[in-house]
């Protein structure tokens, strides 16, 4: 897999002399050609990464055309990889003009009336697309790029935006791109060489995506385009900033009239006001062909139930002066019955806990609106007892009074963090 994304080393040395990379970085196991990168070659191995073309330049050379190159291979740990931030914002601020210039250039030949960031979540369920989303919408906001997404209706999820949502959102079906002649094909088979284009792919590959997707700012090709299931924290923002932006999200969504009175009804008749409301969220992943993921450990037996009642049983022990003088109660959803009955029958949470009667299925619209009535009022709790791994739960803990999800359980996907 290519990653595309500056590597700048610094130097410290008596000479002042700073070594600058091409333009491209590769990771994985492969060989890219020549005729790919122009005059720079690039070799991979699994633990090293080579790379030929290195400019070597004055400081003050920075800000001038750095001309002259050291074609002598060149071998870096792949460890090294992770650019300290100071050094990222220096070289934002020595960048040559001639980059400026081209990006410029590029954008006055793609005939394009703005710059875009297009974004496809072909595998994904709902909690993954909307955290892709609204990761996007961040980004495309903090390089003034036009967001455009490609949402297709699959087994992972059979419905479209406007099925749920009422907020407007660009597809890419009704961007304008394709009779601009950048169609969706030309768009992700885009060459590593076009000026156009920055065609990212990326995919399920989570550590490509976390070293690339943080920098899109980066990019000066008219269209960016990348596929993903991970949310991603712009590396100029601070956490405080991007949790911010990602509530205001989520609380901006406006789901569909149904969705919205369903939440309204249920919370209203168990009074949640009167609670301090727990959201507990157990996540199977016995969801049919859309949970067959080789990638993914399925947990068919519910074999966290006890560690979520132990989680559980901890809640009901707060004291009074942290719960605002309520009493602790739960919001439970599932994606199997046989989980909520598990944790239901205790006794310890008689009459206070509740949960929906609708049938738990994900294959029609009406199965992933009942969904969202449950994302929702997960959403109305104080935090989220959920299982680790599970989008579904993290994303909706930014709608919570905390913003916080607790883990349980081990992570379902292998080498992966949660």
């Amino acid at each position: 897999m290519r990653l595309f994304y500056l590597l700048l080393v610094l130097l410290l040395s008596p000479t002042s002399l700073y070594l600058i990379a091409a333009d491209w970085v590769v990771e994985g196991s492969s060989e890219v050609s020549k005729d790919q990168l122009g005059e720079t070659r690039i070799k991979v191995s699994p633990n090293k990464i080579y790379i030929t073309a290195w400019y070597w330049v004055q400081r003050e050379d920075l800000l001038s055309q750095p001309e002259s190159a050291s074609h002598d291979q060149q071998v870096i740990p792949i460890t090294d990889l992770v650019i300290p931030r100071k050094v990222r914002e220096f070289y934002e601020a020595t960048k040559p003009a001639r980059f400026k210039k081209s990006a410029a250039k590029a954008e006055i030949q793609s005939g394009l009336p703005a710059k875009y960031l297009v974004v496809s979540i072909t595998e994904a369920g709902m909690g993954n697309r909307l955290r892709v989303i609204g990761s996007a919408e961040i980004m495309a906001g903090l390089t003034n790029r036009q967001l455009v997404v490609y949402w297709p209706v699959n087994i992972h999820l059979p419905g479209r935006w406007q099925d749920f949502f009422k907020r407007p959102l660009v597809m890419f079906e009704n961007s304008g791109l394709s009779e601009l002649g950048y169609s969706f094909e030309r768009i992700t088979s885009a060459q590593p060489n076009d000026p156009l284009i920055r065609n990212l792919g990326l995919k399920n590959n989570p550590a490509a995506q976390h070293g690339v997707l943080p920098y899109l700012a980066d990019y000066r090709e008219p269209i960016v385009y990348f596929e993903s299931t991970l949310s991603f924290t712009p590396y100029k923002m601070t956490r405080g900033d991007w949790l911010e932006k990602r509530s205001a999200f989520y609380e901006q969504l406006s789901p569909n009239e149904w969705i919205k009175q369903e939440v309204k009804v249920f919370a209203d008749k168990n009074k949640f006001d009167e609670y301090y409301m727990v959201g507990v969220h157990y996540r199977g992943w016995q969801m049919g062909e859309s949970d067959n993921n080789e990638k993914l450990t399925n947990d068919p037996s519910n074999k966290y139930i006890q560690e979520f009642i132990d989680a559980m049983k901890k809640e009901l022990l707060r004291p009074d002066s942290k719960t605002d003088n309520k009493p602790v109660a739960f919001f439970l959803a599932a994606d199997n019955q046989s989980a909520k009955d598990a944790i239901m029958k205790n006794d310890l949470f008689s009459g206070r806990i509740f949960t929906r009667s609708d049938e738990i299925e994900r294959n029609t619209v009406r199965g992933q609106e009942s969904a969202l009535v449950d994302f929702y009022l997960l959403g109305l709790t104080n935090f989220i007892i959920g299982t680790s791994g599970s989008s579904f739960s993290k994303e909706a803990a930014f709608l919570t009074k905390q913003r916080k999800k607790f883990s349980v359980g081990d992570d379902p996907y292998h080498n992966r963090k949660n």
